[in-house]
């Protein structure tokens, strides 16, 4: 297969069935993609007698691509991830956190092309961030400094290309 130009991408992406999200591209040059995600990290809702209790988390990052061709189907991805995430956990007693989270992530990951409409890729995000938790209201509450790179949470995308006009 040769990647023939597209302009666009887009996709599901997920690193459980927890953690599901959209994935959309945009083509700057050859083997040089924009890519934005949007995701639910996670929704509960928790109801017992006289309980109640939701938390939900969503996220949103706006990255740059670079694709190396290592075969014929077969491409090493790589590119730098800022992103924002924020949460809120809630009951009905009154109780109330609001997470907020901006980091910087490192995109590392490889994409097979099974024809030049569909491939499917799998990738990592080593990643540092800082956050802050208001718990009921308080400003701010909890700050924290986060890194990681666990190698046990990559992601799989399923993607369709298509050509778009300019």
């Amino acid at each position: 297969i040769t990647f023939r130009q597209t302009n666009t991408e887009i996709g599901i992406r997920s690193n459980n069935i927890n953690n599901l999200g959209i994935i959309y591209k945009k083509q700057r040059k050859e083997n040089s993609f924009v890519r934005y995600r949007l995701a639910m990290t996670s929704l509960n809702i928790t109801i017992s007698e006289n309980n109640l209790i939701a938390n939900g988390q969503l996220g949103f990052s706006i990255g740059w691509e670079k694709r190396v061709s290592v075969s014929d189907k077969f491409q090493f991805k790589h590119g730098f991830e800022p992103f924002l995430r924020g949460g809120l956990n809630e009951n009905n007693f009154g109780n109330s956190n609001l997470d907020l989270d901006a980091g910087l992530g490192y995109v590392l990951g490889f994409i097979y092309h099974f024809n030049e409409k569909f491939y499917l890729g799998i990738e990592t995000i080593p990643s540092i961030s800082v956050g802050s938790t208001m718990v009921n209201g308080t400003s701010p509450g909890i700050v924290r400094i986060n890194s990681g790179f666990n190698s046990n949470v990559a992601a799989i995308s399923a993607v369709y290309k298509f050509q778009s006009k300019n």
